[in-house]
């Protein structure tokens, strides 16, 4: 038995199934994502494409859909991840926002868009992930380790966006189609324009061509200050052609093109206070280009096939000024890889297995200029930095459902190799197995307890191509670092009412970090921000951890749905400490991060048939013992994340039948909190000599009107 598990986190339809029903599920074997019906009505234009989501061993996985994105007219990835207190990203300026999943960031997620992977971001002030909410079909969570399919590297878990087909957008009945979409921000007095063309011919070709611009001024924040360096215009391009080969086969081909540009702050973490001068900003021009290439094969009458392969290359890129006349620097990175997998179903088993391969380049030009005082005269100091890296990995993953359904075991491993080449001409090699394990039983009529122990590992690859010009050596010793995930959930459904609690644990081990090349710091490096000298993990050295990184906790999920109503409260909490200390995402970059308790309360309410009106609370508790006295050059700092509470209200309205014209209105930030999201870059101005440090408040309160029209 076997069916497709789609949970939509808009408040509207958020309590069919809670992240933690969505892991049960999976491991019962009820439900196998990504894997059709194969009866007769099966047909290609149903076939999935994109190879990114296997099985859940005990993760909390989630799903947000493109209704769940639209309703909230999402801006970017901050937005986006507000209904989940699973994944977050924080930061006013949206080249800044870096992915935090439970307290682990995007350094060690798998992330994918359309099974492309997104390798290491271009610039560590920056994330990595440049996309527009708008046109993504999905986006599917799945936190820690666990399954063999999750891809390479996934330390933490995965991330993987999926972009919409043609076949989303177009009615069965017509051949040509197309949507127009406006939206206007109050915030910043911004504005949003975007056109789609569809089209098709017979049931064999597909095809759909997005255009789309924005543009935002400087925002402020909940006390009605500027928040310097977030005016920014961002433009895109996407194309996709789906051709329906055979009833059986399905090959699609993809390219998007996204830009965003504008005097953003040097560093795209950090605030910009009232003293800014020239040198804090930076022209600077961001941009990601993805081409990917999908094929299905599904014949109705094989049970040993189904087969899809993706084959992609990524390439983005950073051009960012030095401010003044000091000239420019230009990171790129380009990953081309190739995904194999097909899946066996017999007896009692279904059986994944398949083949990961990537090729990554990190390639760094400088044009540095400096004023000399002697000559009178600007100098300039070209520098150049080439890094290269890949992985293959094989993985299988075999769930066997005995019992009459009642009990399903998922057992599976991936064995991937890296090789990387550093500037300097060293290169380093990993290799190892990676093994999971999980169970779930079903006690009673709709009450399931599961338990899940999953490894993962991740090589040494390729830097942001940033620090790859200023990095002075790699450790000779340095090795791949590794992860594993406990966890264990259970859960009960009945009569709309839903509820499940879960706990787990995760250890990374070895994790490679940028370090100091001395202990006492007397190799002349400075604290970036000015202060005392450091040796904190953003340092000039690669080197493996000593210790290790601990994140512990638990999450609890209930709701009840009626038939026009209903309400939900996620609540997640968690605790990440490394050697014993809190981690911060200053002192642990992109890397680990702690993020207070974290309730999600949502509600909706069907009005009439075509409005609805949803209702979405986020509350984070405060963090207020964060003493960092390790990685800090000798130093003893405190750290205070206060807490916050933001009201989100919505209004959708389609007032011709059929939903052809569609009017969202958000309220975003309703009470205008002021607030420093936890996953951004922390406060540290209060301790001496780090007094410019903190991350960016967020956008404070926002309206936002779009207006929709499909024909």
């Amino acid at each position: 038995m076997e069916f497709e598990v789609m949970v939509n986190l808009h408040p509207r339809n958020l309590f069919r199934s809670t992240p933690l029903a969505i892991a049960v599920a999976v491991l019962s074997g009820h439900a196998i994502a990504e894997s059709p019906q194969k009866d007769e009505e099966t047909s290609s234009s149903r076939m999935e494409m994109v190879v990114v989501t296997g099985y859940a061993t005990g993760g909390l996985d989630s799903e947000i859909t493109a209704d769940a994105i639209e309703g909230m007219i999402a801006l970017d990835m901050a937005d986006m991840f507000r209904v989940d207190p699973v994944i977050s990203a924080g930061g006013a300026v949206s080249a800044g926002q870096k992915i935090v999943v439970r307290n682990i960031g995007e350094d060690a997620l798998n992330i994918s868009i359309d099974g492309a992977d997104q390798t290491n971001g271009v610039f560590h002030h920056s994330g990595r992930i440049a996309l527009d909410p708008q046109l993504l079909k999905r986006v599917e969570i799945e936190a820690g380790p666990g399954s063999a399919t999750a891809g390479p590297g996934a330390l933490g878990g995965s991330v993987h966006f999926t972009t919409k087909d043609p076949s989303d957008l177009l009615t069965s009945d017509n051949q040509l189609g197309g949507l127009v979409r406006s939206s206007h921000f109050s915030n910043g007095d911004g504005g949003k324009l975007s056109a789609t063309m569809l089209g098709q011919a017979g049931e064999v070709f597909s095809g759909m061509l997005s255009v789309g611009s924005s543009n935002r001024n400087t925002l402020k924040d909940g006390d009605g200050n500027d928040i310097l360096g977030t005016a920014s215009e961002q433009s895109l391009g996407f194309a996709k052609a789906v051709f329906d080969i055979s009833p059986s086969q399905n090959l699609s081909m993809s390219y998007e093109s996204i830009e965003e540009q504008g005097d953003l702050p040097y560093k795209t973490e950090w605030t910009i206070g009232s003293g800014a001068n020239e040198t804090d900003f930076s022209a600077t021009k961001i941009t990601r280009k993805t081409s990917t290439l999908n094929y299905a094969w599904l014949p109705a009458d094989n049970d040993l096939v189904n087969f899809k392969m993706t084959a992609y290359t990524t390439k983005s890129l950073q051009q960012r000024g030095y401010g003044g006349d000091m000239g420019t620097g230009v990171g790129r990175t380009k990953s081309t890889g190739l995904n194999l997998q097909n899946t066996s179903q017999f007896a009692s088993n279904t059986v994944i297995y398949g083949i990961n391969y990537r090729d990554d380049k990190a390639i760094f030009a400088d044009d540095y200029q400096e004023f000399n005082s002697e000559s009178n005269q600007w100098i300039q100091y070209p520098s150049f930095s080439n890094e290269s890296g890949g992985v293959t990995g094989l993985y299988i993953q075999d769930i066997l459902t005995l019992m009459n359904e009642s009990l399903t075991l998922s057992g599976g491993a991936r064995y991937d190799e890296y090789d990387f080449t550093n500037n300097d001409g060293m290169t380093f090699d990993d290799s190892g197995v990676s093994l999971n394990l999980s169970a779930n039983y079903i006690i009673a009529d709709g009450l399931s307890v599961s338990a899940g122990y999953a490894e993962a590992l991740r090589g040494v690859e390729a830097s942001d191509p940033y620090k790859a010009v200023s990095v002075r050596g790699y450790e000779s010793g340095l090795q791949a670092e590794s992860s594993t995930n406990t966890e264990f959930a259970i859960e009960y459904q009945r009569s709309g009412f839903t509820s499940a609690l879960g706990f787990f644990s995760t250890i990374i081990s070895d994790a490679i970090i940028a370090s100091s090349p001395t202990a006492d710091g007397n190799d002349g490096w400075v604290n970036p921000i000015g202060g005392p000298i450091s040796v904190a993990p953003w340092g000039k050295i690669i080197a493996n951890l000593d210790g290790d990184m601990e994140t512990e906790g638990y999450s609890l999920d209930v709701g009840y749905q009626g038939a026009v109503a209903g309400i939900s409260a996620s609540y997640l909490s968690a605790e990440t400490t490394v050697d014993g200390e809190k981690a911060t995402r200053y002192l642990w970059a992109g890397k680990f991060n702690n993020v207070g308790d974290t309730l999600v309360l949502n509600a909706f309410w069907d009005v009439t048939q075509n409005v609805k009106l949803g209702w979405t609370i986020e509350s984070v508790q405060k963090i207020d013992d964060i003493k960092q006295t390790q990685y800090v050059g000798g130093e003893s700092l405190t750290v205070v994340k206060p807490g916050y509470t933001v009201h989100d209200f919505s209004i959708n309205w389609s007032p011709l039948e059929g939903e052809s014209l569609t009017l969202n209105l958000v309220l975003r930030n309703a009470f205008n909190e002021q607030y420093l999201s936890h996953a951004a870059v922390e406060d540290y101005s209060e301790n001496a000599g780090w007094e410019r440090l903190r991350g960016q408040y967020d956008v404070g309160r926002d309206i936002r009107l779009s207006l929709g029209y499909q024909f």
